[in-house]
């Protein structure tokens, strides 16, 4: 093995081991938004696979549904945004944080617990519904 090729393998195996796990997916995208991973805004599109520490933004009237590997569903309308914080598959809870909109959180039996963060409050679902609104002022 040439040294090209090892320093190659080298970075190849940094970069993958680097990438954030998928943590869920946008299953439905309407009125437009986007998704602010690392330091890259990207177009929210249906289908588009979300990662743990994403930022989640909503346009004016927007709706966006995101289905959670851990099978939590969050609804979103516009404009707003959330923060999908600690979704990792091994934490024992899931955190998202909402700065402004409103919000819907649905949580089974079989999922794992959600706490959705607020400046007023903190809220643990572990199964049930709950809705939060959060003005931006």
């Amino acid at each position: 093995m040439s040294l090209r090729s090892l320093v190659f393998l080298v970075f190849a195996s940094i970069a993958f081991a680097s990438e954030a796990a998928d943590v869920g997916v946008a299953t439905i995208a309407g009125g437009g938004g986007r998704v602010l991973r690392g330091a890259s805004w990207i177009k929210l599109a249906e289908g588009l696979r979300l990662q743990d520490g994403d930022i989640v933004e909503a346009a004016d009237g927007a709706q966006v549904q995101i289905e959670l590997a851990s099978a939590p569903i969050v609804g979103l309308v516009g404009p707003g945004d959330v923060y999908l914080a600690q979704l990792a598959p091994r934490a024992p809870v899931h955190d998202i944080a909402v700065r402004r909109g409103w919000i819907k959180a649905v949580s089974g039996k079989a999922s794992a617990p959600l706490r959705v963060r607020a400046a007023v409050a903190d809220i643990e679902l572990s199964d049930g519904v709950v809705v939060v609104h959060v003005d931006d002022e």
